[in-house]
């Protein structure tokens, strides 16, 4: 446990003093004139490598002034309850950037479309079936009440992001925001009961020629961690295709800091019995 807590802490302290990316991003890429979907980044710089495909998406849905909200990472703005990113994710489409070789990997100024596929399905302990009236919602613009444009599962709605661009001093960090958030009725941002739910999306884009992305899935999870391992297994897909986030790094740190706390009070008490 000692050198896991110092491990975390050094990671800790070196997070604390590198440029973070803007939020939560799917990594996308254009190949041989096709999207395709790769990791997806919580809080990193999105001007790595290129990473691996990837189909499933697990992450929790979780509540925030009264509605659930998918939230890739729990960081916390400010002050505790307040977070930094509320929701996502949306697309990081820079990685490919070259200024010399590749320019422009997507097309400046079209922009990229997100279809939700199917209804809102939710696990039942065997499979999952249609989640009734409730659907989730994406939007864009920082405001759940204010969206700038929005698209709700179960309709053939696109929602369209802001126009690709690679200007700026970082282009490989271009991205463009997306968020989600549940709606009960269909419409309403609300809260989520309980459970596992799953949302089937593709990306398709305004430039000629480019193929839209294979289908790909959200597995939104709120307080059900035990129904998700057969939830996901039950899509069929490789277990390298699958990506699990894990939303409050902070937690472990914290863990370790109480362990250190109460050592120190152990070995502050052993010293005063000796004395």
């Amino acid at each position: 446990m000692r050198l896991t807590c110092s491990v975390i802490a050094a990671a800790a302290a070196f997070a604390a003093n590198v440029a973070l990316a803007h939020g939560p991003q799917i990594q996308i890429t254009n190949d041989a004139n096709k999207i395709v979907t790769r990791m997806l980044f919580a809080e990193e710089s999105y001007a790595g490598e290129i990473t691996g495909p990837k189909s499933v998406y697990v992450m929790p849905l979780l509540d925030f002034v009264g509605v659930s909200f998918a939230r890739p990472n729990n960081v916390d703005f400010n002050s505790p309850g307040f977070p930094k990113y509320f929701s996502g994710p949306g697309v990081a489409y820079g990685a490919q950037y070259d200024a010399t070789s590749n320019p422009a990997p997507f097309e400046v100024g079209m922009r990229f479309g997100l279809t939700l596929l199917d209804s809102l399905k939710t696990w039942d302990g065997a499979a999952f079936v249609d989640a009734g009236a409730a659907e989730m919602r994406a939007f864009t613009g920082a405001n759940v009440n204010l969206p700038t444009a929005t698209a709700t599962s179960g309709t053939a709605a696109i929602l369209q992001t802001s126009p690709v661009a690679f200007s700026g001093t970082h282009p490989k960090e271009a991205h463009a925001t997306i968020r989600y958030n549940f709606a009960g009725d269909g419409a309403t941002p609300s809260s989520a009961p309980s459970g596992v739910y799953l949302l089937r999306l593709q990306l398709s884009s305004t430039q000629a020629g480019l193929a839209p992305s294979d289908p790909y899935f959200f597995v939104l999870n709120k307080h059900a961690d035990a129904d998700v391992a057969a939830a996901v297994a039950s899509l069929g897909f490789d277990a390298r295709l699958v990506q699990t986030l894990v939303p409050e790094p902070g937690a472990a740190l914290l863990g370790c800091l109480s362990l250190a706390a109460l050592a120190a009070a152990r070995r502050r008490l052993g010293k005063k019995e000796r004395a």
